[in-house]
């Protein structure tokens, strides 16, 4: 499954060169679309409802259809104030699209940087367990399993340890991160 996964993710490396903008364009004026239909088909609902019988749900539906067009003129202010920003990041997709169909090997990066860190957070499940059992176990007579009381230190020690995880894996991401863009760097200023 994950080697179809590599090819099914080169295909669409591959395809997204002739269909970014293409891809782009039309996903945003399918959710203008969809918004501008949504408020519609509130509207007519709200004409099934009778004002005097039922005015809750008149009153619903006539306020979820405003509210959908406003989001709608909203969400098309959004779009045409950002119409150049959003040329250039489709502009860029093409471009990273050019760069890894060019490079292929940049792919290795995201599974080596996944191996190096599978065998820090083992040491770190087990190094956390050890923590965790350090203290005194106080027992009750009901119960399946002794609670451990922490001392404070200990308390502190596990939240150190914690972000130690969490700062360990997000250097490796980083430093994967920054290789991809020291070689997307060298790619684009050499030609």
């Amino acid at each position: 499954m994950s080697v179809a996964t590599i090819f099914i993710s080169i295909f669409y490396i591959f395809l997204l060169k002739w269909i970014t903008k293409p891809l782009l364009y039309t996903s945003m004026l399918i959710i203008l679309i969809g918004f501008v239909l949504a408020g519609g088909w509130c509207w007519l609902k709200k004409d099934e409802y009778d004002p005097e019988f039922q005015p809750d749900n008149h009153n619903y539906a006539f306020a979820g259809a405003i509210t959908f067009w406003v989001i709608g003129g909203v969400y098309l202010c959004f779009i045409i104030c950002c119409w150049k920003n959003i040329s250039l990041g489709a502009s860029i997709m093409e471009t990273a699209s050019d760069f890894v169909a060019g490079n292929l090997r940049v792919l290795w990066l995201p599974i080596t940087s996944y191996i190096v860190c599978v065998p820090f957070i083992c040491y770190w499940v087990v190094t956390a367990v050890y923590l965790y059992s350090m203290g005194i176990p106080e027992f009750k007579n009901e119960s399946f399993m002794a609670n451990i009381k922490w001392e404070d230190n200990t308390r502190y020690m596990m939240w150190f340890f914690l972000f130690g995880l969490l700062w360990c894996v997000a250097f490796i991401i980083c430093l994967q991160q920054f290789m991809i863009a020291a070689t997307v760097c060298q790619w684009y200023f050499t030609g």
